[in-house]
């Protein structure tokens, strides 16, 4: 019933536009509060037994240099210290976020 509640499949319900395990079908809303929290509560405890998947930190990386580029030139145009202090706030690889 959680499956058909939240739109699982055999197939998932994320890719290509699907579902979300946050979103609770319109048809099943008439579920009780307390048995939509159970089903909520063992998903996420069956989600935290599953290995997490891989970060690519050369991407993080990459996002936070045109971050911190952007708020350089930002700086520069405006004078504006908060882009300034932003950009020096900002961190340079994605283990120090």
């Amino acid at each position: 019933m959680a499956c058909q509640a939240y739109g699982v499949t055999e197939h998932g319900n994320f890719e290509h536009g699907g579902l979300q395990c946050s979103t609770v079908r319109s048809s099943w809303m008439r579920c009780t509060p307390a048995r939509l929290r159970d089903w909520r509560e063992r998903l996420l405890a069956a989600r935290g037994r599953r290995v997490r998947p891989a970060r690519d930190d050369n991407i993080l990386t990459g996002w936070n240099g045109l971050m911190i580029e952007g708020l350089c030139a930002a700086f520069q145009a405006t004078g504006c210290l908060e882009y300034l202090s932003a950009a020096q706030r900002a961190p340079i690889s994605s283990r120090a976020s």
